[in-house]
């Protein structure tokens, strides 16, 4: 690959693919089997995230900004543990209604998605111990 096809993408894989199975190895072999509390994927170029996620169990934070996600697995909802969610910089139009779960969670950000409305109204509710919530630029 060229310097300059690298230098236009920002991401740390080219391939989607290659992306999903060093995502989803770093969750099992860190956040899964060491117990981890913090995992980085940010800018991988994730298209999705692996469902694996919702077994690392452990985890407090979870760095996902700047991938190209247009959804998250239902699976986010068992990270009972989870302080802080960035999934800043991708491609959300929505949240699952299974962030409702994240009882932990003081911290989201949301920047720069295409997120139009939080889930359902009951979930909207029980979302009100958020301490920071960013919603800007959706």
């Amino acid at each position: 690959m060229s310097d300059a096809s690298l230098a236009s993408n920002p991401y740390r894989h080219q391939d989607p693919d290659e992306a999903y199975s060093t995502a989803r190895r770093r969750i099992t072999n860190n956040a899964v089997r060491r117990q981890q509390q913090s995992i980085n994927l940010s800018g991988y170029g994730l298209v999705r995230l692996p469902p694996e996620i919702g077994d690392a169990s452990r985890l407090t934070s979870l760095d996902l900004s700047g991938n190209m996600l247009t959804a998250l697995p239902a699976e986010i909802g068992n990270l009972a543990e989870l302080h802080w969610l960035d999934v800043s910089h991708n491609q959300l139009a929505s949240l699952p209604k299974e962030i409702s779960n994240l009882s932990s969670l003081l911290h989201l950000n949301v920047n720069y998605n295409k997120i139009l409305s939080l889930p359902c109204r009951k979930c909207a509710i029980s979302m009100d111990y958020f301490v920071y919530i960013f919603l800007r630029t959706n």
